[in-house]
């Protein structure tokens, strides 16, 4: 580049020299991508990987090129120039870093993304990944973002006075960032622990609801009102709640209603163990049905069944008790619940 410089080429030769620099990136990066493309045109992650890079590459070859064209103007321009590349450059393998990330994500949980179950191991591994991802993002931005202010002088003098002074700005920034600091370090306690996973179905602040996402500093959880609740990822630390997936999925699910004293439990029994075994959210394991009180007016009657999930085993009991009631109407209606009225005959 000094040798160019020293020939005295005219301005348009200059500026030809410097286009042609950026002609042969091009060229370079189309021939590369081209390559990778025909040998990792099979592999799911490297081609995943290939597309989520190739505009940054591109930039990065580019920004390269830049380089070798800006050593050919005057001095004076130089550094300034060579200033400004830096920081693009420093962006630009921030964004090459993240897009490397973000793929190899994408790899793992695509292929749970279209099932409609999805084992508890896997949930487990899902969203330990998850959090993995955002933290290695964030991480990835802030050393980014660092890294470029580094490159002004001015910035770097007052960088180095307050780490002079690093003793009492700590504790400020301790005191100041310790509910992000507390959440983060929650987060990371819950992807160990797996006390929650993404898709466990708890109950929280008098809601059932189903975890929905996890962040670095709150977790959103969908109601079956399909409301959100948003809560500090650090509650699920501090306080109790019920998690009803946490070593398994499956569930007893129970539903009461009424009968008359005269209703036959053998004639219940018999019609619940026909429909629970007919109903295909049943898992095959376990059903009943028993009285669990007697008043006056009549026996609480309460069935169970149990279901992979949640969702199943009540969908198994409500099932069984509408077509129960629905039985009862057609063909014993005495048996249903109603009010027994004693008359006494009056005497002379």
């Amino acid at each position: 580049m000094e040798f160019l410089k020293c020939l005295g080429l005219p301005i348009w030769a200059t500026l030809g020299i410097a286009a042609s620099f950026f002609g042969v990136a091009v060229l370079l990066y189309w021939i590369l991508l081209t390559i990778f493309r025909l040998i990792f045109r099979r592999d799911g992650f490297w081609a995943e990987l290939i597309q989520s890079i190739r505009i940054s590459v591109l930039f990065l070859i580019l920004e390269i090129a830049a380089f070798a064209a800006v050593a050919l103007i005057e001095p004076t321009f130089e550094e300034g120039l060579n200033h400004v590349l830096r920081v693009i450059l420093i962006a630009t393998m921030g964004w090459i870093l993240t897009a490397i990330v973000r793929a190899w994500h994408r790899n793992f949980v695509c292929r749970y993304e279209k099932q409609d179950a999805i084992e508890q191991e896997d949930r487990s591994m899902v969203t330990q990944l998850l959090f993995l991802y955002r933290l290695l993002v964030f991480i990835i931005v802030a050393v980014t973002f660092a890294a470029i202010l580094l490159t002004f002088p001015s910035i770097k003098t007052i960088g180095i006075g307050i780490l002079s002074s690093a003793g009492i700005a700590g504790i400020a920034l301790g005191i100041a960032a310790r509910p992000m600091l507390l959440n983060l370090l929650s987060g990371f306690q819950i992807a160990m622990t797996k006390t929650i996973k993404i898709g466990d179905a708890v109950y929280i602040e008098g809601e059932l609801a189903q975890i929905e996402s996890i962040n670095l500093t709150h977790v959103i959880a969908k109601t079956w009102d399909f409301r959100r609740l948003v809560l500090p990822i650090s509650y699920f630390i501090d306080k109790p709640f019920q998690n009803w997936d946490v070593k398994d999925s499956e569930l007893i699910g129970t539903s009461s209603f009424f009968v008359d004293h005269s209703a036959s439990l053998k004639m219940l029994r018999k019609k619940t163990e026909e429909w629970v075994k007919a109903h295909p959210s049943w898992n095959q394991k376990s059903w009943g049905l028993n009285v669990t009180n007697v008043t006056e007016k009549g026996m609480e009657v309460r069935i169970s069944a149990t279901g992979n999930t949640a969702t199943q085993a009540s969908n198994v009991v409500g099932s069984v008790r509408e077509q129960l009631i629905e039985y009862l109407q057609t063909h014993h209606r005495a048996a249903l619940p109603h009010i027994h009225i004693h008359q006494t005959e009056e005497r002379p």
